[in-house]
């Protein structure tokens, strides 16, 4: 009975030894999930593209905002539509002026008179 004992204890013993050892073993070479480290692509921003290949002008907002309605073509075109605007509204106003012309030459009829006052 004691040869059993042993016998069986020593089998448990050997049987349960490598396993902790394997699975440590394992798990040594797997890294956890939250220490895994990703690379995520992030795409490079315009300005810091622009920083990096050509000249930045750094501007307060009020330059900014200067400069945006200086260059505004459209806004240039409608200054120039208010000229022809007013120029217009006073082609207008001269169409009501009087004007008086006059032109020489040589008329002449000959109407017999039906009356004799006017004869």
């Amino acid at each position: 009975m004691k040869k059993n004992t042993i016998q069986s204890l020593l089998l448990t013993v050997l049987v349960t030894i490598p396993t902790p050892l394997s699975a440590q073993e394992v798990a040594s070479q797997e890294k956890p999930a939250t220490t895994v480290a990703r690379k995520v692509l992030v795409l490079e921003s315009y300005v810091a593209r622009m920083e990096r290949t050509s000249t930045v002008m750094k501007l307060r907002l009020r330059k900014c905002i200067r400069m945006a309605l200086a260059n505004n073509l459209e806004i240039a075109i409608e200054n120039f539509n208010e000229d022809l605007n007013r120029k217009q509204i006073l082609k207008t106003r001269g169409f009501y002026d009087p004007m008086l012309s006059f032109t020489v030459g040589w008329n002449e009829r000959e109407n017999p008179t039906n009356s004799v006052l006017q004869s």
